[in-house]
């Protein structure tokens, strides 16, 4: 009780006197469990202790009041389960507040952070951000994205690891907080990857023999999974240390290669990286640069020959890709057109190639042989190697 006392200019007065009935004040009507709260408590008895109750329940959270009657309480919200609870404050003589109602909410979700995509291994780490409050988590992982059968692990870190995953197989998984009461908030919004842990195929192509610094190597690359990421292209010169060439993001293709060494032998393979992290290379791929052209010639005739029929001896090298064919090349007393005869698969490094040669008529013949190697590299036409006059007709005579 309280008293009042009116006073005029003339100096008259009256007294009288009113009742302050005990009240609160929350700073905050809702939060989770382990939040802070502050009740301020006024009207109440002065300096005396006044004490906050939960639910019907006397707390251990009090104030005393200063000569006024009031007095600032600093609560925590129990471990209760989630929902709207009435408090109130009482004094030591009795003195009772209004009741208020304060609701108990469910932590926020956390964020995930990892994995999303695709993993290149059957036990996952799952991680999230941390949330403030929280006691624990639970994590729920199915290979259905509404969840029907989950499977559900409880942690008080913000990463665990689940494993026995199932190869090929496309996982959901979200996660909620926990708090000290056990209440489960809402759960995060899902992520998604897929187990592969099969490494990618691939297969490259070129030609063995090649006369040309610059040419193609080709690939094709397959990830039935997660796909193809990246190809890489490796080469060797002669035996040396293997060296990155190219990077292509294309699954099937061609690099185009500079053979910057000369001739000699490049080998080269490739690997490829799908997009769980496997990594897979292919066979190795040898080529032959080869820009020297082979050397052939027709070794030397009798001067005469009396018959239709005669071999001719054709010695051919390369010593770098070898020998593919030699053709053979012959013309008739003197004639300007070198007339195709034949041509003859001859191989290795060395060839000595004897064939058989049938003149039409008598005449001078004169021979040229021209080689090719397995490069595509020709021996130049150069002049005659060899020469013989065919005379099988036998001399008349008249008297």
């Amino acid at each position: 009780m309280h008293d009042i006392v009116a006073i005029d200019r003339d100096g008259h007065w009256a007294l009288t006197n009113y009742i302050v009935l005990p009240h609160i004040e929350l700073n905050r009507s809702t939060g989770h469990v382990g939040d802070r709260f502050t009740v301020y408590a006024h009207g109440f008895s002065p300096t005396v202790p006044v004490t906050l109750v939960w639910d019907g329940v006397s707390t251990q959270f009090y104030s005393i009041t200063d000569n006024r009657g009031f007095a600032c309480i600093e609560a925590v919200v129990p471990p209760v389960s989630s929902g709207t609870y009435q408090v109130y404050a009482y004094d030591r003589w009795g003195e009772t507040s209004q009741t208020l109602n304060f609701t108990v909410i469910p932590l926020y979700p956390p964020v995930l952070i990892h994995p999303e995509g695709y993993i290149n291994t059957t036990a996952a780490t799952l991680g999230w951000t941390s949330v403030e409050g929280a006691a624990g988590y639970l994590v729920a992982y199915d290979t259905d994205p509404n969840f029907p059968n989950p499977q559900n692990v409880t942690t008080n870190n913000i990463t665990t690891v689940i494993s026995g995953l199932t190869n090929g197989m496309k996982y959901y998984w979200h996660v909620s907080s926990l708090d000290i009461a056990g209440n489960q908030g809402e759960f995060s919004l899902p992520l998604n990857f897929t187990v592969d842990t099969d490494a990618p195929n691939s297969t490259i192509s070129g030609e063995p023999y090649v006369r040309d610094p610059r040419f193609t190597i080709v690939y094709n690359a397959t990830d039935t999974v997660s796909g193809v990421e990246a190809v890489s292209l490796y080469y060797a010169y002669n035996g040396t240390n293997y060296t990155m060439y190219a990077t292509s993001n294309l699954a099937s293709g061609a690099f185009a290669f500079d053979a910057l060494y000369g001739e000699g032998v490049y080998s080269f393979y490739i690997v490829v990286a799908d997009r769980a992290g496997n990594r897979g290379s292919s066979s190795v791929l040898n080529v032959l640069l080869d820009m020297s052209a082979p050397w052939s010639y027709v070794l030397p005739l009798p001067a005469v020959v009396n018959t239709t029929s005669f071999n001719i001896t054709i010695v051919s090298e390369d010593t770098l890709s070898g020998m593919k064919d030699v053709r053979l090349y012959y013309s008739v007393d003197g004639g300007l057109t070198w007339e195709y005869y034949n041509t003859y698969i001859v191989g290795g490094y060395n060839a000595t190639t004897t064939v058989l040669f049938n003149a039409t008529h008598e005449g001078t013949y004169q021979f040229v042989a021209i080689g090719e190697d397995l490069a595509g590299n020709i021996d130049p036409a150069g002049v005659a190697e060899a020469f013989t006059t065919v005379d099988w007709i036998p001399p008349s005579a008249s008297v």
